[in-house]
């Protein structure tokens, strides 16, 4: 809606080839904002229904999410092998076995604390 919206104020219009819109008449304008109208309604569904199923969920005490990559003992050994400063996150993401870099990103994060 915006990038339309930006695109009218600079007297540009919107065709869309494959789909009968063309926001140069007002027809064409009046279906594109029914279009928006109904995208942004069931993007709002969507989120209240995450909201639902994370309340439903945390209820009984279980959390949403993936589970942590690296736990308390990993981060230990993190820690002691960050301590020296020759050691950068990558290797240390190698050494305990998670050389994605979700798990760089983890040791980055335990070397910055």
């Amino acid at each position: 809606m915006e990038t339309a919206e930006d695109l009218a104020k600079r007297e540009n219009r919107l065709r869309v080839l494959t789909q009968a819109i063309d926001t140069t008449s007002p027809g064409g304008r009046l279906v594109f904002h029914v279009f928006a109208a109904v995208a942004e309604l069931e993007r709002e569904l969507i989120l209240e229904r995450t909201h639902a199923g994370l309340a439903q969920a945390k209820a009984p005490g279980r959390r949403g999410g993936r589970k942590p990559a690296t736990g308390p003992v990993e981060i230990k050994r993190a820690k002691a092998m960050l301590a020296d400063p020759t050691i950068t996150a990558e290797e240390v993401a190698q050494q305990l076995g998670g050389s994605h870099r979700r798990s760089t990103g983890t040791y980055q994060a335990v070397a910055a604390s």
